[in-house]
Formats: C-alpha cells, structure tokens, sequence
C-alpha cells in the first residue's frame, strides 16, 4: 500500500498555558485515546510541543537501552522504550518524536503521550491516566503506518474527560 493510502488518524489540541491537551480520533471519527503533550514554546526541542501538520507514524517494537541492533531513528539515536511505540516522521526541526506513553508533560520531552482518560481534570494540572495499558490497545489495534493530522479543537473547547 503506497504511503498516501494509509488511514487517515486526527489528534485535535488543546493549548493551555503550561500543557497541551487533545484527542486521537480514527478514520471513522471514534475516539483513540487522549494525549498530553508539553505547551507549545515554538518548537523547541524537548520543550515544546510539535507543530500542527500531517505526519507519516509507524510502529516501533520495544527498543531496549544500549542495544546494538536498535536501528537508529532521523536524529542518528537510539531511544530506549522497553514496550512498543510508534514514531512521527519528518518533523520539521525536530528528530526522535515519538507516542509513547507518560503521565504528565513533563514525560513527553516534546513527544506525544496517549491515555485513556484525563484525571485531576479540575485541578490546575490535568494528567493521563491508563496510559501502558492505552498504548497496548493501541499497538494491537492500530496498523503498523498511518497518517497523524494534527489540528486545533475547532470548537476552542476542552476535551470530554472519558
């Protein structure tokens, strides 16, 4: 299957002062996960959130630390993650972005985050929760290469919390 053919996934953000919030959507429009990234700083690396745009994703098996046979990603590194992953291709300015899962912004080191659901929701700092088991979900239901469109929430809203 050529690289145009691929589903077609949605994340639609949320910005908020400290952190960005958002959802995946599948091709057919029903929810994936939710996301927790860090805010956007102008793309800054392992600061910032990445741009909007559309992006080619693929899976990733777990990459253990210092293992020889890792294949390096764009950035000419290796990123330990012991459980599968999907990387974000041809991020302008950016290598090493990948999904993978986290709790709090500060997990994502400029990456994207997936959970379930958001939790302290009416707190000042929303967090995911369900994340390991989100991205399971995610790996043995999702295909292996995808397209990722991301786009603000046209609504300006904040997400539905489930």
């Amino acid at each position: 299957m050529s690289d145009e053919k691929l589903p077609l996934y949605l994340l639609e953000r949320i910005y908020l002062e400290d952190r960005t919030l958002g959802s995946i959507y599948g091709p057919n429009a029903g929810l994936i996960c939710k996301t927790l990234e860090l805010r956007w700083a102008d793309n800054q690396r392992s600061i910032s959130c990445i741009p909007e745009g559309k992006y080619l994703v693929t899976y990733s098996d777990p990459v253990l630390k210092d293992d020889p046979s890792t294949e390096e990603d764009e950035s000419g590194g290796r990123h330990p993650r012991p459980y599968g992953h999907y990387i974000v291709h041809k991020v302008p300015g950016r290598s090493g972005i990948l999904i993978h899962r986290g709790k709090t912004p500060e997990w994502s080191l400029g990456c994207i985050t997936v959970g379930g659901r958001f939790g302290n929701f009416n707190t000042s700092e929303p967090t995911l929760e369900d994340s390991a088991a989100k991205l399971e979900w995610m790996v043995k239901n999702l295909p292996k290469k995808f397209w990722l469109l991301i786009e603000p929430n046209p609504e300006r809203v904040i997400p539905k919390l489930l």
